[in-house]
């Protein structure tokens, strides 16, 4: 009875290893099925988003198009380039004095917003 445990042995080792290596491989397999598809998900949703940006951008120039098509059309008339040039280049006839009255523009950030408070400590530095 011993010779046959002692025979029988290597075989059930072997198939273990066998075993052990093809699950292995489909470990592999699906782990690499499993990126694959990630990967194509998140090529579809950067395509997804270039795609409407490429359309916002392309509505835009239509708008801008039809302005300065509009705007061309009303070069024609005499009248309508002087008030371009007046309004828009800033021009005036050599009897005639501009003037030209700026607004206010609003201060972005102050001398005392400038100064670097210091940073909160925390497991990261915060900042305000």
């Amino acid at each position: 009875m011993q010779e046959k445990d002692y025979k029988t042995q290597p075989k059930t080792k072997e198939k273990t290893v066998a075993y052990s290596a093809l699950t292995l491989v489909l470990l592999i397999f699906i782990l690499q099925a499993g990126f694959g598809m990630v990967v194509n998900i998140l090529r579809n949703i950067d395509t997804f988003t270039k795609l409407k940006i490429v359309g916002n951008a392309n509505k835009h120039s239509k708008i801008v198009n039809y302005n300065l098509r509009y705007e061309m059309q009303s070069f024609n008339s005499a009248k309508n380039l002087e008030s371009i040039a007046r309004n828009n280049l800033k021009m005036a006839a050599p009897d005639e004095i501009l003037l030209v009255i700026n607004q206010p523009q609003p201060k972005k950030k102050t001398e005392e917003q400038k100064v670097n408070k210091p940073k909160e400590k925390g497991i990261f530095f915060k900042e305000r």
